[in-house]
């Protein structure tokens, strides 16, 4: 017999998704015959369907012989090559915030919040060398849980990323994420005189061929629906431009950019999602779009108190600055 107490950082996953990971190399038919023949135990339940949460303390029982665990157990070896290498060439990230589970930093605009290609070098693959480099994580630890990025940023789009260093902390992210309980801001600058808050619902479609998306008023097959807030904060009359805090309720991809191109304000810096060039870009010589993801609001947290109805913000990027000085 051999027990396995379970940590935080595998709390809140199913019994099968644990044994999944202690023991990589057994079929999941394996596991499901085990709780049957009540050879694996949770505490004190011999009735296991596999659907069972496991939590801190949680004590796991395997009523195997050490030549069975320790066969299925064998770690699938994790190359950390591309993920050093990533850690080199973007060095240590801006921290916004981190704890033992979670991480947020501030992402610049020119790279890509996960691969879009096998040979690409993504923020997830950074960070995960950020981890390697504190020493928090090592090949064998990856192999039973890759870190990954929760929420995607477009390559130009700068601002708060946010990163699951563990189960645990996925756990709590990603539920959040999906029910749009976290408040994600924006701020951006766009062409024109922007005077009025905008609750904008339309309907939107990526073309993967051509990486752009198309926004309709009504509903369409293959369309999915995008729910936006736009507000005002500046007018500066000598640029003609506004610059805009945007709530991001959907998370679509472009969503915030083809949005405001299909309310006549394109942003500044934008080249995919305009009629012509900016003027406004040409002079301050910008070569993205000027748009940050700039703020976080969290709810109400009962199983996460160091973030329970905080807030994380990053300050004022100076571009933003030089293009309100009036």
């Amino acid at each position: 017999m051999r027990q396995f107490v379970i940590e935080k950082v595998d709390e809140g996953q199913t019994i099968i998704k644990y044994l999944q990971r202690i023991l990589p190399l057994a079929p999941t038919s394996f596991f499901y015959k085990m709780f049957r023949k009540k050879n694996i135990v949770l505490n004190d339940n011999k009735k296991l369907t596999g659907k069972e949460k496991v939590f801190e303390n949680d004590i796991v029982r395997l009523y195997l012989s050490d030549d069975t665990i320790d066969g299925f157990s064998k770690a699938v070896k994790v190359d950390t090559e591309e993920f050093t290498k990533a850690f080199i060439k973007y060095k240590s990230p801006e921290i916004v915030y981190e704890d033992e589970h979670l991480l947020f930093i501030n992402k610049p605009s020119g790279i890509l919040s996960q691969k879009s290609t096998p040979s690409d070098l993504s923020a997830n693959e950074w960070l995960i060398g950020y981890l390697l480099d504190k020493g928090e994580v090592n090949a064998s630890k990856l192999s039973k849980f890759k870190p990954s990025v929760c929420n995607r940023l477009d390559r130009n789009t700068a601002g708060i990323l946010i990163f699951a260093k563990s189960l645990f902390g996925a756990n709590i992210i990603n539920p959040l994420i999906k029910d749009r309980s976290l408040h994600k801001y924006y701020l951006t600058v766009v062409e024109g005189h922007f005077n009025k808050e905008v609750h904008d619902i339309s309907y939107l479609k990526k073309d993967e061929k051509t990486n752009r998306v198309e926004i309709s008023k009504t509903a369409k097959e293959g369309f999915s629906l995008i729910e936006t807030y736009f507000y005002p904060v500046k007018y500066n009359k000598k640029l003609n431009v506004t610059l805009l805090s945007v709530l991001l309720v959907t998370g679509k991809s472009h969503q915030i950019r083809s949005c405001l191109y299909n309310l006549g304000f394109p942003i500044v810096g934008e080249a995919k999602y305009r009629d012509d060039e900016s003027k406004v870009s040409k002079m301050f010589g910008l070569k993205s779009q000027v748009l940050f993801a700039y703020k976080l609001k969290f709810p109400k947290m009962e199983n996460y108190d160091s973030l329970s109805e905080k807030e994380l913000t990053i300050s004022m990027p100076s571009i933003i600055d030089k293009l309100m000085e009036e």
